[in-house]
């Protein structure tokens, strides 16, 4: 898969913030490319049926974070 210079960015915003957020390294790229593509597909069914999952937020609040900055 050939990534974008903007989409590597957001993926390397989004791994580091895992990891002070854990208080190590916990993930790499290679981790977070999965858990954005999980997260965003989890996002958009729940905004399909109007409605949130609170335990989902701590999962992808960091990739939320990551794409709100910019």
């Amino acid at each position: 898969m050939t990534l974008s210079t903007e989409t590597r960015r957001v993926l390397s915003t989004v791994r580091e913030d895992l990891s002070d957020r854990a208080g190590e390294p916990i993930a790499n790229t290679n981790h977070v490319v999965p858990l954005v593509l999980e997260g965003a597909a989890r996002y958009h069914e729940r905004a399909s049926d109007g409605g949130g999952d609170p335990d989902l937020r701590w999962l992808t609040a960091s990739i939320h974070d990551a794409v709100e900055s910019e």
